[in-house]
């Protein structure tokens, strides 16, 4: 079975109308956690920016904690979880606020310092240690009415051998299919795309096993939101237009929001307002 067909078997409804659509910011959400330097050196402390999206909450009270330690193996399986660092890093309770209309904002920052023993605690390869370990970040906010949303990033952390570390990729705009620049959210459906600088897409390289260096570029994608209307897509490459329609008759001060990301742990957020 899809999940659609167990949605409409448990629950006899259409998934097209009560599964939530990921880019309609209608509930709480965390855009992006945005690192200072999304890799780094053992030992360094990288200041943190929460992206955070409550549109429905009017400006309730909000509050985060945070959690951090090396990757357990996300990527093989391992739970999302600190329980098995006893060196894990804590933040604890930081009250956030979110101001009209939009309630979508950069809040307060937090700082985390990865463990200058980080290679050695997590027993990393010499080969990794070039490439980059992962030290998991993990972002609980939590509405007074009990609403959570739980996100997680990766701090890269390589060695001193690599000497050019990734960098935050942005957005400096907006334009049309046709390359017109959109200096305002459209009040009719329109193909948008995001745009980023020439620089935005890092060329690196990467040590394989071998022990040769394989050299690459980056691939931007972006992720999209809208407080109302409905972006066409959620997630799609830099160059690809993406169709907003807005709302006939819009309940809230709407916007849209674009995240690039760099696929090595860099990211950048930018509104498009009325």
């Amino acid at each position: 079975f899809t999940l659609c067909a167990v949605v409409i078997l448990l629950f006899g409804s259409s998934c097209a109308n009560d599964l939530p659509k990921a880019q309609v910011l209608d509930r709480l959400r965390v855009l992006a956690l945005i690192a200072t330097t999304p890799e780094v050196l053992p030992g360094a402390t990288v200041t943190v920016t929460p992206v955070v999206s409550d549109v429905r909450g009017a400006g309730r009270a909000l509050s985060y904690t945070v959690e951090a330690c090396y990757d357990p193996g996300l990527d093989y399986g391992a739970d999302v979880s600190c329980s098995h660092d006893t060196a894990k890093v804590t933040v604890g309770a930081t009250a956030v606020t979110l101001t009209a209309p939009r309630y979508t904002q950069a809040v307060t920052t937090f700082n985390i310092t990865v463990p200058s023993a980080l290679f050695t605690t997590a027993q990393v390869d010499a080969l990794t240690q070039f490439n980059g370990a992962n030290y998991l970040v993990i972002f609980t906010l939590t509405a007074a009415d009990g609403e959570i949303e739980q996100v997680f990033r990766r701090i890269k952390v390589s060695g001193a051998s690599k000497i050019s570390k990734n960098q935050n990729p942005s957005l400096t705009g907006f334009k049309k299919s046709d390359g017109t620049a959109v200096a305002a959210l459209p009040t009719e459906e329109t193909a948008l795309l995001a745009v980023a600088p020439s620089t935005a897409a890092e060329a690196y390289s990467e040590l394989n096993t071998n022990g040769s260096f394989e050299a690459r570029t980056e691939t931007l994608t972006v992720s999209w939101f809208a407080s109302e209307g409905l972006p066409e897509l959620t997630l799609q490459a830099i160059d690809s237009p993406n169709t907003y329609a807005p709302a006939t008759t819009p309940t809230y001060s709407p916007f849209v929001a674009a995240v690039v990301r760099d696929e090595r742990g860099g990211a950048g957020v930018l509104l498009l307002t009325p």
